[in-house]
């Protein structure tokens, strides 16, 4: 199942750009009822996939879940969406991750060349 919330990087307050990247990064890093650890092993345990990513216009979320683990995926799901927490070491984490994934992205000559024509041609 994939789903999208209205939002996304265009609302990111001005000198606070990447907010809502951070944010999503963080949904399956720590729910009131998991630490980050035991929610990703309670989501391999049983079948259950869930991702979230940032657009300009939105915030987009896919769901997977074996059938016959439908009630623990959809329940994961929920955790996700109405009890995430944000904790100071799981945020540090995930933002040195994402400077590190940016560090390399403006290395990497396949990520420049697409940059590049994204500004060349999406205008």
């Amino acid at each position: 199942m994939s789903f999208v919330f209205k939002g996304g990087s265009k609302l990111d307050p001005f000198g606070k750009e990447g907010l809502s990247n951070l944010m999503t990064s963080l949904l399956d890093e720590g729910t009131e009822n998991f630490t980050g650890s035991k929610f990703k092993l309670f989501l391999k345990e049983n079948g259950i996939k869930i991702s979230y990513s940032t657009t300009k216009e939105r915030i987009d979320g896919t769901f997977q879940v074996i059938k016959s683990q439908m009630q623990q995926g959809f329940w994961a799901l929920n955790e996700t969406i109405n009890k995430a927490i944000f904790g100071i070491d799981e945020i540090e984490r995930v933002k040195t991750q994402i400077e590190a994934s940016i560090k390399f992205d403006q290395s990497d000559i396949s990520s420049i060349a697409s940059d590049k024509f994204n500004e060349k041609y999406s205008k």
